[in-house]
């Protein structure tokens, strides 16, 4: 397990008992954490962010944060398991993915869309983004990343299957009054800088409930 430092940032997070929302700069304190579980061995962790946001077509947007969550995760949770959509998408669709896309793209170009009427492409890219959304549900962690002005219904989706299923969500955007990342994320933190100094200060690990 790397080093621990104490490291200030700003956060929100939410007061169950009082149903009120605390903003606060600190030192990483356990008293910020909020959900609490007996764990054995490294937690499993899922990359949740961005990826076509409101841009049109099938072009997504910049996903080097993607690799940086991983490294910062991996440095303190080594070997964990990390699952990245990015990654799913890709081993699931291999040397099919350029023609996938393509048909996606023409038939969603229709003026109307009925979800009996999807061909095998269409269908199997939407099962696809289905099985993302309950792999979500199923790990120990969701990191959330939420760039400003992106909207995300993807990332949505698959924050609030974790929340339903009462797993620990970091979020992680600059949109700390977005309703949803609030009413949602057992954490918000603005950058990654601040995503890397809370697991440095050990909130995780008391979240988690482990015993070093």
């Amino acid at each position: 397990m790397a080093d621990r430092r104490r490291s200030t940032f700003t956060c929100l997070r939410v007061d169950r008992s009082t149903n009120t929302f605390q903003q606060r700069a600190t030192g990483i304190s356990p008293n910020c954490g909020i959900l609490s579980a007996s764990m054995h061995g490294k937690p499993s962790f899922f990359v949740a962010g961005t990826m076509q946001g409101s841009h049109a077509g099938v072009s997504v947007v910049d996903q080097s944060y993607r690799g940086e969550i991983r490294r910062i995760i991996s440095q303190f949770y080594s070997p964990s398991k990390i699952l990245c959509p990015l990654d799913i998408l890709t081993e699931r669709f291999g040397s099919r993915r350029t023609g996938v896309l393509a048909r996606y793209q023409e038939a969603t170009s229709l003026p109307v869309l009925e979800r009996t009427r999807y061909d095998h492409s269409m269908m199997e890219v939407a099962d696809a983004f289905t099985e993302l959304v309950i792999h979500a549900s199923k790990v120990d962690v969701v990191v959330a990343y939420v760039p400003e002005h992106e909207a995300s219904m993807g990332t949505a989706m698959e924050i609030w299957s974790a929340y339903v299923a009462g797993r620990i969500i970091i979020g992680i955007s600059p949109m700390m009054q977005n309703l949803a990342l609030v009413s949602t994320c057992t954490i918000l933190v603005r950058t990654l800088p601040d995503f890397e100094g809370l697991l440095s200060g050990g909130w995780l690990d008391h979240a988690l409930g482990l015993r070093l």
